[in-house]
């Protein structure tokens, strides 16, 4: 049992760190805003069927406030050109580097100040209006339907839903990462995240959660 005391003392913790509704409409604003630039007829990437999406703590709406009060926010976002690219066509370094041309033409058109920084995984811009933050930009391609079968086995075996299951492999997908020996040559072998299906997944704990404690109350 905590006591009152203790329990003013965690309250207080958790209104410190919290993130306003106002940050979280500000970050939706800048996904969608990437999205449309990245789909505009003259994207480099709109061939390619391109899907912006957030992922991160945001995503899941567990995002704090940054600990100093000239901190940035971290905006965790994904890059998914969802047709004509494959691991068996095309190398990591040309859909990172696709991406990338496609940023740099953002921030140009933004006229964002700070400079296009390329990470191991991702494109990295920031910049301050409403919302003092860095975005850092993931580029993916759907995974391969071998991999999502074997994604869909392994989570049926531990006992998911089966519609959940199905949900979660679908958003499985392949990244790049311009550490791998494979970067620069076409190889099946590029690394896999799902960020989104994680997330599905996430909510549906937190669901059964809430209805746990709804149970209890």
């Amino acid at each position: 049992m905590i006591d009152s005391n203790a329990a003013g003392v965690v309250k207080s913790i958790l209104e410190s760190i919290e993130v306003p509704p106002s940050s979280y409409e500000t970050a939706r604003a800048r996904y969608k805003n990437l999205g449309e630039w990245f789909s505009r007829p003259e994207s480099a990437c709109a061939a390619y069927n391109p899907h912006i999406y957030s992922q991160g703590s945001f995503r899941l709406g567990t995002a704090v406030r940054p600990i100093t009060k000239d901190g940035e926010y971290d905006l965790d976002v994904g890059c998914r050109l969802r047709s004509g690219i494959t691991t068996f066509t095309h190398t990591q370094q040309f859909l990172k580097s696709l991406v990338g041309l496609e940023m740099a033409r953002y921030r140009e058109a933004r006229q964002i100040k700070a400079p296009l920084e390329e990470k191991r995984r991702c494109w990295r811009l920031a910049y301050a209006d409403q919302l003092s933050f860095h975005l850092d930009l993931v580029p993916s391609i759907p995974a391969m339907e071998a991999l999502r079968k074997s994604l869909s086995e392994g989570m049926t075996a531990e006992g998911l839903d089966l519609a959940l299951v199905g949900a979660v492999a679908a958003y499985a997908g392949s990244i790049t990462d311009n550490v791998d020996p494979a970067f620069a040559v076409v190889s099946p072998s590029w690394r896999v995240s799902n960020s989104e299906g994680f997330a599905l997944w996430f909510e549906s704990r937190m669901r059964i959660a809430a209805r746990l404690l709804q149970e209890r109350a």
